[in-house]
């Protein structure tokens, strides 16, 4: 594929993320930022993944060295949203972590993990917290999941291929709060700095 093509592509693809964005704005504006905009988000990104298959080409987009790498499609801007196409390796997993912000993810190739935990002690322990697992949810093509600010989710990338997921965020990376992150087994929670987002991801 010559440079030419490539450069057209890239800006084809900028210009498809940048009206996605403005559309789930749309969205949320219409829902006065109630969680209810999430699923109508959510459905958004999954039609999007099909009308712009040729735009999302995983030959396109570097593999991770490690774990996982997010690529930057729509960072702040006209709409302060963080959007990305993330690549995970086979086994990565999230444990339970609360971002503080809504997210939605949807699939574009391999397999992704979802589950869904709830907080069940009051919080006046320090550093300790108690969590009742609620369910999950498989990623995959032509599926994706939504998660609002206060709940919680662990991840897990499935089967022996990479997975490829758009991420969209109520906010950019950098724009982050600090993320609660969760240890059931031993019953602790911890803060973690708003730069840990792209590390743990999900």
């Amino acid at each position: 594929m010559t440079e030419s093509v490539l450069a057209d592509k890239a800006t084809a693809r900028e210009m498809a993320c940048q009206e996605l964005v403005r559309q789930a704005r749309a969205i949320e504006l219409i829902h006065a930022g109630e969680r209810s905009a999430l699923p109508q988000i959510r459905d958004l990104m999954i039609e999007f993944v099909a009308r712009h298959a040729q735009l999302l080409d995983p030959d396109d987009f570097e593999l991770p060295v490690a774990h996982s790498r997010f690529h930057k499609l729509v960072e702040g801007g006209e709409v302060p949203y963080g959007f990305y196409l993330g690549v995970t390796r086979p086994g990565k997993e999230a444990a339970p972590h609360m971002h503080g912000l809504w997210g939605i993810t949807v699939g574009i190739s391999g397999r992704e993990i979802n589950h869904f935990w709830r907080r069940t002690d009051d919080g006046s322990a320090p550093g300790r917290a108690a969590l009742e697992h609620l369910g999950s949810t498989e990623v995959a093509l032509g599926t994706g999941m939504t998660l609002a600010g206060d709940e919680i989710h662990s991840t897990e990338t499935l089967g022996d291929e990479p997975s490829w997921m758009l991420h969209l965020y109520e906010r950019p990376f950098s724009g982050f709060p600090s993320l609660l992150f969760f240890h059931p087994e031993r019953g602790t929670v911890r803060k973690l700095p708003a730069h840990a987002a792209k590390t743990i991801r999900g």
